[in-house]
């Protein structure tokens, strides 16, 4: 460990920026830390608990168990007929169906849309149609859990935060409910219905008895409410349960997955040399659009993939520090022996910069993710630039959907660059996403798309001009 590798940004709390702390505080091996108490800030109340907000490490690695058995290679697979419906949709709204240049138009929430219909079709059964022109409640709900998500950070950063949870069960639970802000409350609202809803129909198929099973929607949803303890054989989750982690699906089925694609869109419309050769790779690759799915094929482009890399490394899906408490007996990270008690961690955005690791973090440069002796770029780099970047978290902790947001990223990018023209918007609209002159310390870079954290990580942008490709 070096000088600014370990930074005290609370009194009890240390972030570290290296490979070897990162693995020491989250890695799979037994490390001596649980979740910290900012996620219980998270749990709507004791009857909700759910896998990103317990803090108890028997009931994560109980309800974890059941998640990946859920999220198997058959469920994986049937969620890419429903990407592929949402994504060609998109691709038709913003290019407007013209093989001329649009005007410039900020996609931030037309991506929003895009993940949120997907999402509600992955996980409740419900296009919810956002995308489409026509009026549509629905489509508040994506700022709405911004908003929500908003308060609910501020609230586990907060140094009144111990305070905050051992008051939850003694009654604030009941008085946060009722003086909650309208985001809040329509966020629950939405979601006790959706949920509501989808688990009546699966409650109507359970209790036939001619095993008439023709109209089941075999998707996340009826995974999670089919799903049996296998040592008891009763279901893996109650009714409370279902509600609890479907609120898991909804930020991490949409949220992530749209800060991701806008950030890939806006690095490959401001560099012109990686936009033409991801361009080149993916419509000499595929003959036809509807070759662009899942497999061997879409897996061998293998500047698609770095693309979608180096996107994360700039400008990361997940911003926080995903806090780690220390134990008794103590956490040695970097040499350090930290006391009980400690809140530790590693900030992604922080780690993707860092200056010792990369020689240019400010550059957006796909080859350095690819080994290529023409380029200089050897397996050692490769490995030492992934060390600091883990989108998608790793150990215990990890996203249990990261296949299946692999998945829509990859068909997203190479459907929409097989199908579309696109470059960056111009004048005013530029500023979008982008640094501005007259912006603080750190907004002013107008080379990297500007993020902010929210425990999700928000985004405004990019602006840009598309037209469909003339074939």
């Amino acid at each position: 460990m070096t000088l600014g590798d370990a930074f005290r940004y609370r009194p009890d709390g240390v972030l570290f920026m290296t490979s070897t702390a990162y693995n020491q505080i989250y890695g799979a091996k037994k490390n001596n830390v649980k979740k910290s108490k900012f996620y219980k800030s998270f749990q709507r109340n004791k009857h909700f608990p759910n896998v990103l907000t317990t803090t108890d490490e028997a009931a994560h690695a109980k309800t974890r168990k059941v998640l990946n058995s859920v999220f198997s290679a058959e469920t994986v697979q049937s969620a890419e007929a429903f990407i592929i419906k949402h994504v060609d949709r998109w691709c038709e709204i913003v290019s407007e169906g013209s093989t001329e240049w649009t005007e410039p138009k900020n996609v931030s929430a037309q991506i929003d849309f895009m993940t949120f219909d997907i999402m509600g079709d992955l996980a409740f059964g419900v296009d919810f149609g956002t995308q489409e022109a026509e009026e549509n409640p629905m489509k508040a709900i994506p700022e709405t859990i911004h908003g929500f998500l908003k308060r609910l950070n501020t609230i586990g950063h907060s140094p009144l935060l111990g305070l905050f949870v051992w008051l939850k069960p003694l009654g604030l639970d009941v008085l946060l409910q009722a003086t909650a802000p309208k985001s809040v409350k329509d966020y629950y609202k939405f979601l006790d219905s959706s949920v509501g809803e989808r688990i009546k129909q699966e409650d109507i198929i359970a209790s036939r008895k001619d095993g008439d099973s023709k109209d089941i929607r075999r998707d996340l949803f009826h995974s999670l409410y089919s799903s049996k303890d296998p040592e008891t054989g009763a279901p893996s989750f109650s009714h409370a349960h279902l509600r609890s982690e479907a609120s898991v699906l909804v930020v991490a089925g949409a949220d992530t997955t749209a800060a991701a694609m806008s950030a890939i869109l806006f690095y490959l419309t401001r560099n012109e040399r990686a936009y033409k050769k991801v361009e080149e790779e993916v419509r000499s690759t595929f003959t036809s659009v509807d070759e662009i799915r899942s497999g061997a094929k879409l897996s061998s482009c293998r500047y698609l993939r770095a693309c979608i890399n180096e996107s994360q490394r700039m400008s990361p899906s997940g911003l926080t520090e995903a806090p780690r408490e220390v134990l008794k007996g103590g956490l040695e990270v970097d040499g350090t022996l930290l006391p009980a008690g400690t809140t530790v961690g590693c900030a992604a955005w922080a780690l993707s910069h860092s200056e010792e690791a990369y020689d240019d973090p400010w550059v957006y440069r796909p080859e350095r993710w690819i080994v290529d002796p023409a380029t200089g770029v050897t397996t050692e780099d490769v490995a030492r630039a992934g060390s600091l970047v883990h989108p998608f978290l790793i150990g215990p902790g990890n996203c249990v959907g990261q296949k299946v947001a692999m998945m829509e990223l990859l068909i997203f990018v190479g459907r929409v660059v097989w199908r579309m023209d696109l470059k960056a918007g111009d004048g005013k609209e530029e500023t979008y996403g982008g640094g501005q002159r007259n912006k603080g310390w750190g907004e002013r870079y107008r080379g990297s798309f500007k993020v902010r954290d929210a425990y999700i990580t928000l985004k405004d942008g990019p602006v840009l001009r598309v037209r469909e490709r003339s074939l």
